[in-house]
């Protein structure tokens, strides 16, 4: 997401989320200097923010962070600033925002605008799966296909309590018709951008309609995709590659189904 998209916005009617100045990120503070925010409060909201916008969140120290007192994490050998700590916070966030824009193609706009003011009821929306939640802004923050399979895919087992395979079977009619809400791109030159979600159910829907054409009943995908994730868990390869087999050939291909599988399977839960 772009510095220009970034704008303040208040949320469960106790925090004002301030964007301050280029570079500063989005900062949770409580309306008339109430207490400072725990670390767990700063980490719901960030994982809330990355599941509505579909992008990794990090989560760094703050302006006023006692550089001295911090213990210097990121690159193994000397860093090329002052603190280790503060700068790898620093460039951690900038690689792992162009990374999602170069899959994606484009930076989204920050949703929360007047016509999405029910978004930021956090706590109602959330109460129950903050776990979960986490789970898909982990997946996120792997910015490799077969990684984020693996991490999305742990929510489908999540909600069913087994391997992932009954939530599937009985949930891939809903693709065509959840609703996942509008995460736009910021326009391009030509004045036009592109709904996110809207993109990820044309993709889950053509690979559905490949695999159902292919003689695969609901409950034979739904073992496909369990096979999948059991494929790149042991090996890194998909089931009966060979040796020179790619890793992501066929991960690219089935990943917008999971993923909208996965925001189906929190967002109605």
């Amino acid at each position: 997401m772009s510095e220009a998209s970034m704008t303040s916005f208040d949320a469960d009617g106790q925090w004002e989320i301030v964007h301050r100045a280029p570079g500063s990120g989005l900062v949770p503070v409580r309306p008339g200097g109430g207490p400072a925010p725990t670390i767990d409060d700063v980490l719901f909201l960030a994982d809330c923010i990355s599941f509505d916008h579909d992008l990794p969140t990090v989560v760094r120290p703050s302006a006023e962070t006692n550089v001295a007192g911090m213990r210097p994490s990121g690159s193994l050998l000397p860093s090329p600033a002052a603190s280790a700590g503060l700068w790898y916070s620093d460039v951690l966030p900038e690689a792992q925002g162009l990374a999602a824009e170069m899959r994606l193609g484009a930076p989204v706009v920050l949703r929360y605008g007047e016509g999405e003011r029910s978004l930021v009821q956090f706590e109602s929306r959330f109460a129950g799966v903050g776990e979960a939640l986490g789970f898909y802004a982990m997946a996120l923050r792997e910015l490799d296909e077969p990684g984020e399979y693996l991490g999305m895919y742990r929510l489908l087992a999540w909600a069913d309590g087994d391997d992932g395979r009954s939530f599937v079977a009985t949930h891939l009619k809903s693709v065509a018709e959840f609703d996942f809400g509008m995460l736009r791109t910021e326009p391009n030159r030509h004045g036009t951008s592109v709904d996110v979600f809207e993109h990820y159910r044309e993709l889950a829907l053509a690979r559905l309609r490949a695999l159902r054409s292919s003689g695969m009943s609901d409950s034979r995908i739904a073992d496909h995709l369990l096979g999948v994730r059991a494929g790149l868990a042991r090996s890194g390869r998909l089931p009966g590659a060979n040796a020179g087999g790619a890793v992501v050939s066929g991960v690219a291909h089935d990943l917008p189904v999971v993923k909208l599988l996965a925001r189906i399977a929190l967002d109605g839960a």
